[in-house]
């Protein structure tokens, strides 16, 4: 069995998808580790109200972000930053006052 299909957020994938088809939008709250942001993306890919859309993946520090894009693309066979998997980065200079 793959280490993905052991993650806590594999038992909810089903139900999510259900959800994810009759709702625009779901709020989906799990503990670190649960699988949210590299299974479940992955999960959903096939999905055909999917089709033409993308998935977009927040996370709140660039090495996260990084690690997470790395990790999907990993998993689809890809390199990161590019084609199915780009990551972008919102820099922001918290350091300066602007008055």
């Amino acid at each position: 069995m793959s280490t993905a299909a052991t993650l806590p957020i594999h038992e909810v994938i089903p139900a999510l998808r259900r959800a994810l088809t009759l709702h625009r939008l779901v709020v989906l709250q799990a503990p670190p580790g649960a699988g949210k942001s590299t299974s479940l993306p992955l999960s959903l890919l096939g999905e055909p109200w999917l089709a033409g859309q993308q998935i977009i993946m927040l996370q709140p520090r660039r090495v996260a972000a990084r690690a997470v894009a790395a990790r999907l693309a990993e998993g689809l066979g890809k390199s990161p930053g590019r084609g199915r998997v780009p990551c972008a980065l919102r820099v922001a200079d918290l350091g300066q006052d602007p008055h």
